[in-house]
């Protein structure tokens, strides 16, 4: 750039306007599919589960990142929609991505030192009293917090959780996966 040229700094162009009836289709068919409102919680795995339902609801419906976002917030309710509220007027919002929206609503409702203390549990989940069942179930659930594992290690990572008794038992099988 020479010196007697302005440098001309960059503008966005501005994010096309929300169609109101779209987006209350939108709403209508993610509520059929099962998407109820988000009002705030403390309990991080209520965050996290609402967060899933709408990334399921989201799969059965055409939509784009943006307008995913605009259905995720048009849901939340009361603390949720005070929050929202903040991050509207502190930033322009207008074409977030379901993805930085996602982003946000976990810094907000399940932060990383939630996700740790959750990876720290499902590493030391053992049977003891519940079922085999009842353990299947939890260890399945608390797997959705880590990072992805092989079928091999998680396999044995199972097995090793089992009660004594069974994980002998269970041994001689050399299973491949959980399943």
């Amino acid at each position: 750039m020479h010196e007697d040229e302005e440098e001309v700094p960059l503008v966005e162009p501005p994010a096309p306007p929300v169609d109101i009836l779209h987006l209350a289709r939108l709403v209508k068919e993610v509520s059929k599919l099962g998407a109820v409102p988000f009002k705030g919680s403390t309990d991080h795995l209520e965050a996290y589960q609402w967060v899933r339902n709408l990334q399921n609801c989201f799969r059965m419906v055409v939509c784009t990142s943006v307008e995913k976002k605009d259905v995720a917030t048009i849901t939340l309710r009361d603390e949720a929609r005070v929050w929202w509220d903040f991050v509207e007027r502190s930033e322009d919002v207008t074409a977030m991505s379901w993805e930085e929206f996602e982003r946000c609503f976990k810094e907000k409702y399940f932060p990383r030192s939630v996700v740790e203390r959750l990876e720290k549990e499902f590493l030391e989940l053992t049977q003891g009293n519940m079922t085999v069942r009842d353990y299947e179930a939890e260890f399945s659930r608390m797997y959705h917090f880590i990072r992805p594992w092989d079928a091999e290690r998680l396999a044995k990572h199972f097995q090793r959780g089992l009660n004594e008794n069974l994980r002998v038992a269970v041994a001689s099988f050399e299973l491949a996966t959980v399943a």
